[in-house]
């Protein structure tokens, strides 16, 4: 197992869930993703298609989430991380690639969140928790590591929350975390 590149102290993760729906858009995951404009009431069908490069990166789409920059994130169960421009109608891939540390962790995203910075934060199935900064394409790995307490419960991430306090809780396979960010 590699290394995680930042492992939080005890006192960063302690023992809720849900993620942020995106106001007033949104999708389906009938293999593609349909999204619906709301102050026009448009909907726009994207697929998968391997002769394009910018065309969404797959069609089994688990989570979505929109930034203050007008961008549609979209996670999928297969193919990473995508983001839709939706003026330039292009898809910008983040996918792992083993020999980058600073690549997104695992390509089977189960939740996305976008906190009150501006940070994108990726649940994974077995990558553990992936932070995207602001203007950055590089992500921060949050891994379990096993008889390490200081580490996140367990490296499937299925829902992430922020608090009020600004504090992170994240919803895994292994129980309840609370990242003091």
């Amino acid at each position: 197992a590699a290394a995680p590149l930042l492992a939080a102290t005890k006192s960063q993760f302690e023992a809720l869930s849900v993620g942020r729906i995106v106001e007033g858009y949104s999708l389906t995951a009938a293999m593609m993703a349909c999204i619906v404009n709301p102050l026009t009431g448009v909907s726009t069908h994207y697929r998968y298609d391997v002769s394009n490069p910018t065309s969404i990166s797959s069609n089994n789409i688990t989570s979505l989430v929109g930034d203050d920059e007008g961008n549609l994130w979209i996670g999928t169960l297969d193919r990473g991380l995508n983001r839709l421009n939706p003026e330039r109608t292009q898809f910008t891939h983040y996918r792992n690639d083993p020999a980058d540390p600073s690549s997104l962790s695992d390509d089977e995203i189960l939740s996305l969140f976008l906190d009150r910075a501006g940070s994108l934060w990726v649940g994974t199935w077995t990558g553990g928790l992936n932070r995207l900064l602001p203007g950055e394409d590089t992500f921060e790995r949050f891994l379990h590591v096993p008889g390490d307490d200081s580490t996140i419960a367990n490296d499937s991430i299925l829902s992430i929350l922020e608090a009020s306090s600004g504090d992170l809780w994240v919803g895994t396979r292994g129980g309840l975390d609370k990242l003091n960010t």
